[in-house]
């Protein structure tokens, strides 16, 4: 999680980097997202809410692919909060209700997706990736 930051502070970040980090967010949400559904009874609205995040995510992809020619993910704050908590949600299963965990976690991810679809679709300049 801290790669990104890591890179900017040695000044050492590239566009491929980015894409790569981009890449690798993707592919570890989607095998959390595999995994925790085998392990945790999650009620079915949430599993519709968390397919539904994804397809949006799939969604911005694409407009980013389609808008700037090149894969685009953006590294915004709340993105990166999404993952924070993706992290923490299987450790706070047994501490908080799986259901407040998941709905603050879905809110978090949705936001998330909206306002990365906002920023691909309404900037009219070249993206920061």
């Amino acid at each position: 999680m801290a790669d990104g930051f890591i890179a900017r502070r040695l000044n050492c970040s590239t566009k491929l980097g980015g894409t790569l980090d981009g890449i690798a967010d993707f592919v570890f949400l989607t095998v959390c997202i595999i995994k925790l559904f085998k392990l945790i009874h999650i009620p079915l609205w949430i599993i519709i809410w968390v397919l539904i995040i994804f397809i949006v995510k799939i969604v911005n992809t694409l407009l980013g692919i389609v808008k700037e020619k090149q894969i685009v993910f953006l590294h915004t704050s709340l993105n990166k909060i999404t993952g924070l908590l993706l992290f923490i949600f299987p450790l706070a299963t047994g501490l908080v209700d799986v259901n407040i965990s998941s709905v603050i976690l879905c809110v978090v991810a949705s936001a998330a997706a909206v306002n990365e679809n906002y920023i691909i679709t309404r900037n009219k300049e070249k993206l920061e990736m």
